[in-house]
């Protein structure tokens, strides 16, 4: 159609593979550092203002809270605000003990849908009033749930001007302080953009949720990426209890078939919510049952009910797995190491005979798709541990993966199981690059580049154009209002190509740049191939070869990606073995 633009991704697959490799040379060596064995402080925010009425008629904010407060570990600090035009705290910051546990569910029940504004500015700053200065110890974790946008009952200015405050101000503070913030969205309407920037620059989870019966699922995976729990494997609604477990808490989700949950212990007995031993709590919840077992039996417990993958057996245990710490989302292509050890109470060691028998793995999976699975192997002791201790590791390698995925690592021997697990989200570029050629006549272009706020810090970003013209200055642009750098234009006559250099910041403060190029058609030609071998041909671009998926970001120092660059071209070409862009999963050993 007539001045309409078209489309086509500027991209560079042979640069794309050499800006792989170069990202696998400069970080496949290097370990993501050991998890530290540290009490999470954890506060939940919930909107409580009158659009809840419609988005959760049915307050299942309350099960999903009830959910949360039962999974949360004894030595953790946890604290409640609810929000709407005012901020309050019906449960206190503290220390969780059982004590606690009984005060947070009684006070979920009066989680209600009566305020009358949405002032997350100030539910923030409240929360984390206390979390001055750099990182804690302690691992500082927000959850975040909301319905609707910033709404401060003064206008939409002033609004406005809260919203800049919580992303100019409150969010570099945030991470400066090493929180991170998982944010959820009860509905289309809410600031998905707001929640999407708030956890992206924390390297928090963001989700929206599209009705409120999903709630208690979304708590529970947004809990495991915050609270390095030890879990016990479920198979075929079966697990093994060991002498080493102390306590046990055991979520089980119902579907609406009626069937009712029971449990059955190793030997004998079975145990329903109507029937089970004093000592056991049994709570249930509109759509979940959470059994809370001390010094439970060892053998093999069954599961009665339908089986579901939710389900999760919490283990309280003198043997426990300790995970590396992983980032929430990663670069396609982008390496990472997962570590993982047992320890023992304090004072003990892992015995050699028992680690000898003990297998550790990583499983990658999502579904309608087969797990990949990748083995553990012991590479020595971690720098945090003592010299005795064995840490199992593997380099996770996401070439060719996109999506999100439920990352595993288990431990098993024949006399026990443990597991941990968390989400793990994989993008294709930290950068979306288009070119678009109008075709309104004349000879203008216009590019469009986003940037991935999950991969990259947003307010670091560069971008610069040349057009290959001798003694031709290079342009930089800047975001227009929506976060985007569009620029339309005309190139210089004779200008053979347009190259595209985005720079950024990593939350980890690294440098990640991309570059990309395309030749420049003569008006109303779309696709002339002046650089082949850096240029998709028009027919890869017309089946949806986008760049996104082809070329990855790389993180070098500037002043050392040519040098780099050169020297690995060198080596590569006299080693003639394949290039790192074809690994996928694979064992560190």
């Amino acid at each position: 159609m007539a001045g309409q633009p078209h489309a086509h991704p500027i991209a560079s697959p042979a640069l794309a593979r050499l800006a792989l490799a170069l990202w696998c040379w400069f970080w496949a060596p290097l370990a993501v550092a050991a998890g530290a064995d540290n009490p999470v402080d954890l506060r939940v925010l919930i909107d409580v203002s009158g659009s809840m009425k419609h988005n959760d008629p049915h307050n299942l904010r309350s099960p999903a809270l009830r959910l949360l407060v039962g999974l949360l570990p004894d030595g953790a600090s946890s604290g409640v605000w609810t929000f709407g035009r005012y901020v309050n705290m019906p449960v206190a910051l503290a220390p969780v003990d059982d004590a606690w546990r009984a005060q947070a569910r009684r006070a979920a029940a009066g989680i209600h849908s009566r305020g009358a504004k949405t002032n997350i500015e100030e539910a923030l700053k409240q929360a984390t009033a206390d979390w001055n200065g750099t990182a804690s110890a302690h691992g500082r974790i927000v959850l975040l749930l909301t319905d609707g946008v910033v709404d401060v009952g003064a206008g939409h200015d002033d609004s406005a001007a809260s919203r800049s405050r919580i992303l100019e101000t409150l969010v570099p503070e945030l991470r400066t302080a090493g929180a991170t913030v998982h944010t959820v969205a009860l509905s289309v309407d809410a600031d998905q953009d707001l929640l999407r920037t708030l956890s992206a620059e924390t390297g928090g989870w963001y989700e929206r949720v599209d009705s409120a019966e999903a709630l208690n699922r979304t708590f529970l995976r947004l809990f495991e990426q915050s609270v390095p729990a030890t879990a016990l494997p479920i198979r075929e609604n079966r697990f093994r209890v060991d002498g080493a477990v102390s306590d046990m808490t055991v979520l089980v989700f119902r579907t609406g078939d009626g069937t009712e949950p029971a449990l059955r212990p190793p030997k004998s007995g079975r145990w329903t919510q109507a029937e089970h031993p004093a000592s056991v709590q049994w709570f249930r919840e509109s759509d979940y049952d959470m059994v809370t077992v001390p010094t439970p039996r060892s053998g093999e417990w069954v599961i009665e009910g339908t089986s579901d993958p939710d389900n999760r057996v919490q283990i309280v245990t003198n043997l426990r797995l300790v995970t590396s710490a992983l980032p929430a989302q990663v670069l396609g292509g982008e390496p990472l190491r997962a570590e993982a050890r047992l320890i023992a109470e304090e004072g003990e060691q892992v015995p050699e005979a028992l680690l000898a028998v003990t297998d550790f793995r990583l499983q990658l999976s999502r579904p309608n798709e087969l797990p990949r699975v990748v083995p553990l192997v012991d590479t020595g002791s971690a720098g945090d541990a003592r010299a005795d201790d064995h840490v199992y590791s593997a380099r996770l390698d996401a070439a060719g993966l996109s999506g999100v995925y439920d990352l595993m690592i288990e431990a098993s021997s024949p006399t026990f199981e443990r597991q941990q697990r968390r989400r793990l989200e994989v993008f294709g570029a930290p950068f979306e690059i288009q070119l678009e050629h109008m075709s309104d006549g004349s000879n203008s272009w216009r590019l469009r580049v986003s940037a991935v706020p999950a991969l990259v810090r947003t307010d670091s970003v560069e971008i610069e154009l040349d057009f290959g013209v001798e003694g031709g200055a290079t342009q930089r642009l800047t975001a227009d209002e929506d976060g985007l750098w569009v620029h339309t234009f005309t190139p210089p006559e004779q200008a053979p190509l347009i190259a595209v250099t985005a720079t950024a910041q990593r939350r980890d403060d690294a440098t990640v740049q991309v570059f990309a190029q395309r030749g420049l058609a003569p008006a109303r030609v779309l696709a002339p191939a002046v650089v082949p071998e850096l240029t998709p041909t028009h027919a890869e671009a017309q089946t949806g070869v986008r760049w996104s998926a082809i070329v990855v970001g790389v993180v070098v120092a500037n002043l050392l990606l040519s040098a780099v660059a050169g020297a690995l071209f060198w080596y590569l070409r006299r080693r003639g073995g394949p290039e790192p862009a074809a690994a996928d999963l694979e064992a560190d050993g």
